[in-house]
Formats: C-alpha cells, structure tokens, sequence
C-alpha cells in the first residue's frame, strides 16, 4: 500500500503538488478471457469498450492473472507460453514478456512495487521487479499447495488460494507462514478479493458459492449461493474484483460477469462475455488501479519543507503513522508513462515522524514522496 504526499522543488520554492486521496471515478473492468485470448473492457455501466490487448504469441496459451503497476500498465499471466508474463502498456501495446515459469495463475502487486505470481505445478510464490527481473520465491513449502488466486491485504499480508487443500494461507509482509487463515468450507477455491472492512471472499469451483470470511479469518456465512449462480445461468464463479462502490464482481464459465451489492443482493449480470472470462481487475477512468480495498482510507502522511531549497539542499519533515517505516523516494517528473521513483532514505522510527536532507537535489525541477514500507 503506497501512502504519499507529494512535494515539487525549484530554485525559488517548494510547492505541494498533490495528496493521496483520490477523487470520485468511474471504474473500468478488465476481463481475461481463456477462449480467445484476449483482455476485455467494460465501462462502470456494463458497455463493452472493446479488447484492449490480445496475446501476441500463436501458440493458444490462454488468459489468466490480471495486474496493474502503479503506472497503469498490465501484468498478465499466460500458463502455456516459454515467458509466462506479459507486459502491456496503458493502453494496450505490448512492451515485453518475462518469466520462464511453469503453470502460473494469480499474480497481483505488492506495495513494495513487484509483481507476485502463483506458481501451481510447483507450488510457490514467484517475486519479479517490475522490469521482469526474477527476485525468488517469496512463498513456498507446506504452505503453498497449487496455489490460484493471490491478494494482500492493506497491511501488506499475502493471502494465497490453495486449490490442493481447499485453504486459504497467510504469508507475512517479509514472506513468513502464518498458518492457514481459511478452511472449510471452501471447495475448490479459485478467486479471491477484499471488501471495505477488510473482509475476504473466496470463490469455490466445487459448490459454485462464494465465502465471506472476517479480518481474523472467521467464516461468516456464504455470501453468494450456488442455486443463484444456477438460476442465473451463471455456471462456475472464477476471479473475484470489487469496484470502487464495494460491489463485487465474479467472472464465471458461462460467459458472463455477475454483480453483487455489499450486502450481497445480486443485481444479474454486469456484462456478457462469450469468451471465457477467468480473472478480472478494476482500474480508474484513467487506467490506475484502485489502490486500496475499497473503502479504507490511507494514513495521513504529511511532508513539510522545514528549510527552503538552497545550494542544492532540500530539507523535509514526515510525519506519519506510529510504528511505520517510510521511504523517501525522489522523481523528475510525474509523467505516469515514464515516472521513476529513486528511493533515497528509508526511516527507521517509533513515532513515524522523521526529518531527511536531501544536499544532492542539483535537479531544477524534482518531486518528493513517503511511501509506507
């Protein structure tokens, strides 16, 4: 989860550019299709805008993970292909595939900034760098049985869909098992996604419901029940996304995405897609990713210029959430296409409150932010 507040230096002033929370949106959902390969659009209203990427190999490797970077561009895994990850930009154009895997599904980023992929055949929790460098494992061993659906929470824990023993598994920020968060009565697990209160729900291939759990991964009840899926004509849930309103959205095999309130009341089907929708994700309208669950609000994270920028010296105070460690990190521009944040100091603080000098800042123009680590 990135929290920040964003600062712009010049030779005369420092001036506060923007904050972390977001205006209101209308959301755009992306489907993975299994059938064809490729990734559909559909506006906040159901309206389908047309494939926005498509596999640019020929060998039939079907569509699964879906996930966007900070800079709206997209991550998808594809299980039968040499280079099992494929990058698109924000707007469709493929810029470069990475990632000599074996069967991969679910792949979502951390609030580190790289990319986890689960691994099923080998029962694992690939890390990547955002420029396809392969940094390990981050998950393995018992822990880990055919892993589908990944997702972390706004803490920073990974929750891994264990399709081999019908769990739900918790892995620490750092990588640390935490035992099993979810059992029975999940069947078949595949999909994952939090709401607003932190509550998880897990898709089930074998009943065709879908299980809310709490934070403390307490069975809830079924939030959504097979005969609905059968009455709708529904067939089997897959990949699970909620919107920026906190309805949820189940891909399903029979080619359509249905709509839940928060309470779960089906509102029928969003959108119709004949070609085989698996996992699904939300962006903005302006193709960034909604950042957190929807509905929790990030910490306040405040940055003031404690003395002005002199010499090529920039002095900042942060001050944020007790107990939580903030990176530093330095920009250029704010371009979302070419964007590179430099990480240049990372505190080490109770109170969350630290000061940093930056005596290097020799660029006319540069941009600041914490980031929560």
């Amino acid at each position: 989860m990135k929290i920040s507040l964003t600062f712009m230096h010049t030779a005369a002033a420092a001036l506060v550019l923007a904050a972390a929370t977001a205006p209101g949106r209308a959301d755009i959902l992306y489907v993975g299709n299994d059938a064809n390969n490729t990734i559909e659009r559909f506006s906040s209203t159901g309206s389908d805008l047309g494939v926005f990427a498509s596999n640019p190999t020929a060998d039939g490797a079907f569509t699964l993970g879906l996930a966007f970077d900070s800079a709206a561009n997209l991550y998808v895994t594809y299980p039968n292909i040499t280079t099992n990850v494929v990058k698109y930009s924000s707007t469709g154009t493929y810029l470069f595939s990475f990632g000599v895997l074996s069967y991969v599904e679910g792949d979502t980023f951390g609030r580190d900034g790289n990319l986890y992929i689960a691994e099923t055949v080998y029962n694992k929790i690939e890390k990547f760098s955002p420029g396809g460098t392969d940094l390990g494992a981050f998950a393995s061993g018992s822990g880990v049985n055919a892993p589908r659906g990944i997702a972390f929470d706004a803490a920073g824990n990974l929750y891994v869909v264990n399709s081999g023993n019908n769990t739900v598994e918790k892995f620490s920020t750092n990588g640390t098992d935490l035992g099993v968060f979810a059992g029975p009565p999940l069947n078949g697990p595949y999909g994952l996604a939090f709401d607003a209160a932190g509550n998880l729900f897990v898709s089930n291939l074998n009943s065709w419901d879908i299980e809310e759990f709490s934070p403390a991964g307490t069975f809830l009840g079924t939030f959504a029940h097979g005969n609905i899926f059968v009455s709708s004509g529904m067939g089997v849930p897959y990949g699970l996304a909620f919107d920026s309103a906190g309805n949820l959205y189940a891909a399903n095999s029979n080619s359509s995405i249905e709509m839940f309130s928060p309470t779960g009341t089906d509102l029928g089907h969003f959108a119709t897609d004949s070609n085989g929708p698996r996992y699904i994700a939300f962006t903005d309208d302006s193709g960034k990713p909604l950042p957190l669950p929807p509905g929790i609000a990030a910490a306040t994270v405040q940055i003031n210029i404690v003395a002005p920028y002199l010499s090529g010296q920039v002095h900042l105070r942060v001050t944020g959430a007790p107990g939580t460690n903030y990176a530093v990190q330095f920009a250029t521009n704010l371009d979302p296409a070419t964007v590179s944040w430099v990480s240049l100091f990372t505190s080490n603080s109770a109170t969350g409150t630290f000061d940093y000098s930056d005596l290097h800042a020799t660029n006319p123009v540069g941009f600041y932010r914490a980031v929560s680590q």
